[in-house]
């Protein structure tokens, strides 16, 4: 019954995509954590957002096709995004190299299919879907819409007391909660961009409205990552504000907010565990897996373990160096950074650091130009996100997962957009 409603609903989608390829696009923005809906065709593992965004690309190509301009098209995207379109493939032919010599092929190339084939397909997709700064908003809405469907799910749950972690976190659809806080919080600066660009109250009230739901479901995950992610952004936010009063208020109203979670999050149980360093806990946890994380790179600092490939190699390891562990079930570095070079390997930290490279690169190329409101603050929530997102990165792994990376390279490619179509409107 459940296989055949997953396959009749891709039918659905597909039709949708058939009679309006950007109205499937907006859908599929909103349905990222479809990826927890999975199956197996043949011996391939896969699942309803994977299937859905092939679907969405097999549509959008036949359509170029059928309309000769496949060709154009594709050439167009390339030129308007060539730096970063080359650090894209930096990246993916690291990721393939990790893929390539890790011990377990199958499962690393699955992790290349997710989370790099996948995303930057859908990335493709996108680029050629979006055609103006209304496709955009749409686009942003739509991530909106994804992390308040998280948050609004999160919250029942918390309040009927329900589908929660055992220690009390809401985690919505996750296993961790998180993952929920690397989801909502880069989206929730994106929101804030495209709440500046709102120009109707009905519309300010709904990217409002989904925002807060965002906000309340991040402070019941507790998630201190999730936290320093979001004063990051929030400090990027107010640099962005120009006029001097009101960054002198909203720095007040910021510093007021911080000093008053500090003091909630201090009486709280699992803080008063974390500050106390013979227990075991989550920053013990982290301190511990960090140490095994960097064994594990001084055995292999060039290539890495394999894509993907975390889980076994650290837990020899971890048996090897403490008896016994704090924790050995663990798939992550619990550190972006750790992450990628253990996972990708060098190569992979110098391929990151190339992508993040040429965004400030592209930034910076914006600052320096006339922006318009619009730009301004569509900058200011995308650098805002990325930097939320590297700040959780210290904690945890903010790329390796599906819709996380969808997310990245939407945050990733914003301010190229931008700066594309300023060009576009100058020609």
């Amino acid at each position: 019954m459940m296989i055949a409603i997953f396959y009749l609903s891709l039918f659905f989608f597909a039709l949708i995509a058939f009679l309006n390829i950007r109205l499937a696009g907006w859908l599929l923005l909103m349905l990222l954590p479809t990826y927890l809906l999975r199956t197996q065709i043949w011996f391939i593992p896969t699942t309803w957002l994977e299937l859905a965004i092939y679907i969405l690309a097999l549509i959008t190509f036949i359509s170029l096709v059928r309309s000769a301009q496949l060709k154009n098209t594709l050439l167009l995207i390339w030129r308007n995004y060539k730096p970063l379109w080359w650090a894209v493939l930096f990246w993916f032919l690291a990721a393939t190299i990790a893929t390539i010599i890790s011990p377990d092929l199958r499962l690393s190339a699955g992790v290349l299919k997710g989370w790099w084939f996948d995303p930057i397909l859908f990335l493709l997709v996108s680029l050629i879907l979006i055609k103006n700064k209304s496709d955009l908003k749409y686009v942003i809405t739509g991530l909106l819409g994804s992390g308040a469907l998280v948050a609004i799910w999160g919250l029942l749950e918390y309040i009927f007391n329900f589908g929660m972690q055992a220690d009390g976190l809401l985690n919505s659809v996750y296993k961790p909660a998180n993952y929920v806080a690397m989801l909502v919080v880069p989206i929730i600066f994106l929101g804030w961009g495209e709440l500046k660009n709102s120009f109707t109250l009905r519309r300010r009230i709904l990217i409002s409205f989904l925002i807060s739901l965002q906000l309340v479901a991040l402070w019941y995950t507790k998630s201190y990552g999730g936290f320093l992610g979001l004063v990051a952004g929030i400090i990027i936010l107010l640099v962005f504000i120009s006029d001097k009063k009101i960054k002198k208020i909203a720095t007040i109203i910021f510093l007021f907010l911080c000093l008053a979670g500090s003091l909630i999050i201090a009486g709280q149980s699992k803080f008063q565990k974390i500050i106390n360093l013979t227990e075991r806990n989550s920053l013990t946890t982290r301190l511990q897996i960090w140490e095994i994380s960097l064994e594990l790179l001084k055995q292999k600092p060039i290539l890495g373990v394999g894509l993907g490939n975390f889980y076994q190699p650290y837990r020899a390891q971890a048996f090897a160096m403490f008896q016994p562990p704090l924790e050995w079930e663990v798939v992550k570095a619990h550190n972006l950074f750790l992450n990628i070079w253990l996972e990708v390997g060098l190569l992979g930290l110098l391929a990151f650091s190339y992508l993040i490279f040429i965004y400030g690169k592209t930034v910076y190329k914006l600052l320096h130009q006339n922006l318009d409101s619009l730009d301004w603050w569509y900058l200011a929530g995308s650098l805002s996100a990325l930097i939320a997102t590297l700040t959780h990165g210290l904690l945890d792994t903010p790329y390796f997962k599906n819709d996380l990376s969808i997310l990245f390279y939407f945050i990733l490619f914003l301010p190229a957009i931008l700066l594309y179509f300023r060009t576009k409107s100058i020609d």
